[in-house]
């Protein structure tokens, strides 16, 4: 008798969803990708730097928002596995992994500025967007919705492929100007 992988038969799109929004934040976090070089910093420097030296109100609603889906996406796969509560505290540590790594990196890019304070907006935005995503899925309208979405896509790993590449597509268009996602016309 072959064991079900799964409960929901979209997991392998939100596993698809996951990875492609997170490889999204390193694209945006890492743009423009060149000038690399060791600036003299240690990272242990940038954390222990006074929060207010690299804060402010528009980078903190900036990089929450951004980390915002993450934790939404996170919440999603994880619900039926994880209690509330832990499943709270492990989308904000997975975010904040994520935050660390793309800070450290950009600590070796000259046109980036490496911020504890981004560390800081990253992790609550992760735990706002699971908490978000916690709250909406106990309603019973959220049941409807998801057998309705049941109901109307197909199913299949090329499919989910393509709706997670569509989705992904959708956010890169919040700023066109990257040139891998975007619309960028250059003129001569």
């Amino acid at each position: 008798m072959k064991a079900r992988s799964n409960a929901s038969p979209r997991f392998l799109l939100q596993r698809y969803l996951i990875a492609g929004y997170a490889l999204f934040i390193a694209y945006v976090s890492l743009s423009p990708f060149s000038g690399w070089q060791e600036q003299g910093l240690y990272f242990i420097d940038v954390l222990a730097a006074p929060l207010a030296q690299t804060f402010t109100w528009f980078d903190f609603t900036l990089n929450a928002f951004s980390y915002f889906p993450l934790g939404i996406l996170l919440t999603y796969v994880l619900r039926n596995r994880w209690p509330d509560v832990h499943l709270l505290l492990l989308a904000m540590l997975t975010g904040l992994v994520l935050s660390v790594v793309m800070e450290y990196l950009q600590m070796y890019l000259p046109s980036r500025v490496s911020s504890n304070a981004d560390l800081l907006s990253n992790g609550i935005g992760t735990l706002a967007g699971s908490a978000f995503a916690l709250s909406i899925t106990k309603h019973a309208w959220y049941s409807r919705i998801a057998v309705l979405h049941e109901g109307w896509l197909k199913h299949g790993m090329l499919i989910d492929f393509g709706l997670a590449l569509v989705t992904l597509w959708v956010f890169a268009q919040t700023n066109p100007s990257l040139p891998m996602l975007g619309s960028v016309f250059v003129s001569e």
